[in-house]
């Protein structure tokens, strides 16, 4: 085996990780929601409180809710012509079908809450718009750090560090 199928299969693993540890800390922050949900209304003895998510049932949620997340920003990308017909590049345009199938996310989220918790569809509505609140909230610090990290460290940019991020923009 040659030393360039050796990296290959190496970053191929480092891939499959980071997924797996992406869709551990979407499953997490999915029962953070739940329990924050139930501390807004009153505590698990509530009326209205969602049961206790475990674990594995938040990973099944949250893994079904990224394929369709996928196929539809997939349809969205092919119904668009891969968005160069609005001129945009092809990051951005990954970008914005992302954006774009949210929605659907959120009520597939919503509809695999109401059925695993079990709970009302408002309930589960609620608990998924808690975890991408929760999620957004994350993703603005990452994204906080990388920028702070970008600013005390000047010669990074010249380095390529935030050069392949979607939404460097450069200053000069």
């Amino acid at each position: 085996m040659t030393a360039s199928a050796l990296g290959l299969d190496f970053a191929l693993l480092l891939e499959v990780l980071g997924a797996l540890l992406g869709l551990f800390i979407y499953a997490v922050v999915l029962r953070t929601a739940c329990a924050l949900y139930n501390k807004l209304v009153g505590g698990r003895g509530s009326p209205i409180a969602v049961p206790h998510l475990p674990l594995g049932i938040a990973l099944n949620i949250v893994f079904v809710s990224l394929v369709v997340q996928t196929a539809v920003s997939f349809v969205i990308r092919l119904v668009a012509g891969g968005g160069f017909g609005a001129g945009l590049d092809l990051e951005r345009m990954s970008i914005l079908s992302q954006i774009l199938s949210l929605p659907a996310s959120l009520l597939v989220m919503a509809g695999l809450n109401t059925a695993l918790l079990p709970t009302a569809f408002a309930r589960g509505y609620l608990v998924a718009l808690l975890c991408f609140l929760l999620m957004a909230i994350l993703f603005g610090a990452i994204l906080g750090a990388l920028v702070l990290a970008g600013s005390l460290f000047p010669g990074v940019e010249d380095e390529g560090f935030l050069q392949g991020f979607p939404f460097y923009f450069p200053s000069r």
